[in-house]
């Protein structure tokens, strides 16, 4: 690397021209070095324009790894808190507690409301029936009769979608039996219900119990809806 002087600037030029740096020094003779060519101080200034930008490049990579395990922990932590149940009912949490509280009623007879044994499991407890109503209405099932009394219209319902007179308990408050009794069937929870909310479990299970209900119902919908032009 050649050390070429210039007034009050210093150049230090190599001659394969990879490497090129300015420093200022006190005012010197100008000259020759190492047989590089003589170059002006605005010329050796304009030479900073070369320094090397991998200090820069290395810790912008520094920041993105660390962006990234930031980002990495927040989904852990996402994830967990799903698990856990705390943005909502998971299909897991479903079935293990209202199963339990079907348990208890059958131990306890029926007659009376099941007694929880905290008051976590009394919440989720009294969460099965409003949490498979709203799963079912969401999922766009419909619930129909076949009693004797029965207009047409349910009885024929009721052929395609749960028979309220003859699937469903007699007390609205229990038809989360339903939705427990279908989960069974089809399999239990799978390992994406530990994560998934309830309402992906309970209308799977209720698909596969009454496959043609959806269907059934959006057409009789289609079919009575008023005509726009």
């Amino acid at each position: 690397m050649g050390n070429l002087r210039i007034g009050p600037c210093v150049a230090f030029v190599s001659k394969s021209g990879l490497s090129k740096d300015v420093i200022t020094r006190s005012r010197t003779a100008s000259g020759y070095a190492d047989g590089t060519g003589l170059a002006t101080c605005d010329q050796a200034r304009g030479l900073e324009e070369y320094r090397p930008r991998w200090p820069w490049r290395w810790r912008n990579s520094v920041r993105a790894r660390a962006l990234l395990v930031v980002l990495l922990l927040v989904g852990i932590g996402a994830g967990a808190a799903a698990y856990s149940g705390v943005f909502y009912v998971t299909g897991s949490q479903f079935y293990e507690a209202c199963s339990q509280r079907q348990a208890k009623e059958k131990t306890d007879g029926g007659f009376k409301e099941a007694e929880a044994d905290n008051p976590s499991q009394a919440l989720l407890w009294a969460s099965c029936t409003p949490i498979m109503a709203e799963s079912m209405d969401n999922a766009g099932f419909a619930i129909g009769s076949s009693a004797p009394e029965a207009p047409a219209d349910a009885k024929a319902l009721a052929s395609a979608c749960p028979d309220g007179y003859e699937e469903m308990p007699a007390f609205p408050d229990h038809w989360y039996i339903v939705a427990v009794e279908a989960i069974e069937k089809n399999g239990g929870p799978s390992l994406i219900d530990r994560v998934a909310p309830a309402r992906w479990l309970i209308e799977r299970a209720m698909k596969a119990r009454w496959p043609r209900c959806i269907d059934y119902v959006a057409k009789a919908r289609k079919a009575i809806s008023p005509v726009t032009q």
